[in-house]
């Protein structure tokens, strides 16, 4: 079963506002931070990114790194080139990297964690899909060879699918070449994990922190209270009011407007029997809520409404498409009279209020009910809430999703039929064309194939997104140049 970022998953090119704090950032200093989601594993092979990311950068590296801006620069791998048809890839390997157990890490411990990652089914394992065999050629060259091109695999290499780990590694004792090493006397699963100094690390220069402590704060609240009282020195901070009241008390913010937050449904195939397989029924609960009064009252005013998933800075984005679902209750009665379902259904649905709030839900009950659309809810924990949903076990969720810059990051995240949350293997024609049509085109094609797979996308009612919602990770002590493009918080390396 693919799991995946919690609370998201992947984001794109973002507006900014950026805090100028700096203070103690030399070695010898230790940086401590509040993640809002505990770790499942701590294996290589189901390296998470989103809110998780921090745990598998601190104990591994990657192929490349990402800058801030999304730009790939080597890392264990410094060099890369592709034959013309972009089926090769080849890699130069780092020489004299050492592994925490001692070993050398070398082509041949490159090749079997790439494989590990794709046969591991972890969250983002379809990331190697399209990679058919990969090679090791002496200790520093590693050949890759794809199936078909893909527009976004060096991109994955910088992210979890390039994760590299010994084989000595496990799900609770990470063993790997990066910056940190798990003290797993200090550390207590669920709760705090705690690093020390790599001794033998390659790059001590750009490591900014000598030792990392990552909190886990499930509820906002405590994260707040961490991030007040110096607990912490930075977190993901979903409330806007209490991100402003943080910057209000001396802290600083880096902004961006990265997730889509709506309802998302996992029944359009019919599999579990519910009314979500007719698309007059998604249709009229997209038309059931009024996203501008939801993003003043859910958000104070922080948040951009629209019904695209497809956010702004992708060519595909079409602010016409937004007039598809005005708010109208009596617009969407007369869709759910027209569908197979006049008398109205009941639809089963996972709360999570310790993060989103009871308002919202409230919000959606009301709503639905006025068009005879009755919740069965169930209240999730923060260890259950994604891995059932990923399960199928629910008809439709709220959520938050990051939506990647990289289209095809974009398209392989949400829309193919092995996408890590099309977890129903739903599709339809005319979606279906235009993700083979972007795969076949050049780039200079693909602007209108993207906006054709809005316009499908937004016509189906795949998902009832109400806005895009601005993200605050909220920091103190510690330089954050800009907001990290692919991600809800900054990677761990660009933590200054």
């Amino acid at each position: 079963m693919k799991f995946v970022k919690a609370f998201a998953a992947v984001i794109a090119t973002a507006a900014l506002a950026m805090g100028t704090v700096t203070a103690s950032q030399a070695a010898g200093t230790t940086l401590t931070l509040g993640a809002i989601a505990k770790p499942t594993t701590l294996s290589y092979d189901k390296a998470e990114a989103g809110n998780r990311v921090w745990f598998f950068q601190a104990s591994y590296d990657q192929l490349m790194h990402e800058t801030e801006n999304g730009t790939i620069v080597p890392w264990l791998a410094t060099s890369w080139a592709y034959n013309n048809a972009q089926t090769v890839l080849t890699l130069k390997i780092r020489s004299g990297v050492k592994f925490t157990d001692g070993s050398s890490l070398d082509a041949t411990d490159v090749v079997a964690s790439l494989k590990a990652f794709k046969a591991g089914n972890g969250p983002t394992a379809n990331y190697l899909d399209s990679m058919s065999t990969a090679t090791a050629q002496g200790t520093d060259t590693v050949v890759i060879k794809l199936s078909q091109s893909d527009p976004a695999f060096l991109h994955y290499l910088a992210n979890t699918a390039g994760t590299i780990g010994s084989p000595k590694s496990t799900a609770t004792v990470p063993v790997g070449s990066g910056p940190y090493v798990l003290d797993t006397a200090a550390t207590i699963a669920g709760s705090k994990y705690v690093y020390t100094a790599n001794p033998n690390y390659w790059n001590k220069a750009e490591r900014a922190y000598d030792n990392l402590t990552i909190y886990i704060y499930e509820d906002q609240t405590a994260l707040v209270n961490a991030l007040r009282s110096g607990t912490v020195q930075g977190g993901n901070v979903a409330d806007p009011s209490a991100a402003k009241s943080l910057v209000g008390a001396g802290l600083s913010t880096s902004q961006s407007y990265v997730d889509a937050k709506g309802i998302y449904f996992d029944d359009r195939t019919g599999k579990q029997g519910s009314c979500i397989k007719d698309v007059n029924v998604r249709k009229a609960i997209n038309m059931v809520f009024d996203r501008a009064a939801m993003v003043k009252s859910l958000e104070g005013g922080n948040g951009s409404p629209t019904a695209q998933y497809i956010p702004t800075y992708n060519a595909g984005f079409d602010k016409s498409f937004d007039a598809m679902y005005k708010y109208d209750v009596t617009a969407a009665k007369k869709l759910m009279a027209a569908s197979k379902f006049a008398k109205g259904c009941t639809i089963t649905m996972p709360t999570f209020a310790p993060y989103f709030g009871q308002a919202v839900y409230d919000i959606i009950n009301a709503q639905l009910g006025k068009i005879g659309i009755k919740v069965k809810e169930t209240a999730e924990a923060g260890g259950t809430f994604i891995s059932n949903i990923l399960g199928n076990k629910y008809n439709a969720y709220l959520m938050q999703f990051e939506r990647s810059g990289e289209p095809w990051t974009l398209i392989n995240f949400m829309l193919t039929r092995n996408a890590t949350f099309n977890q129903e293997g739903y599709a339809n024609a005319a979606v279906t064309k235009a993700i083979a049509d972007y795969k076949a085109a050049t780039a200079d094609k693909r602007g209108p194939i993207l906006k054709a797979l809005n316009k499908a996308l937004t016509e189906d009612a795949w998902f009832c997104v109400w806005y895009a919602k601005q993200a605050n990770f909220v920091y103190k002590t510690a330089t954050i140049k800009a907001p990290q493009t692919g991600n809800i918080i900054p990677f761990l390396y660009n933590i200054k």
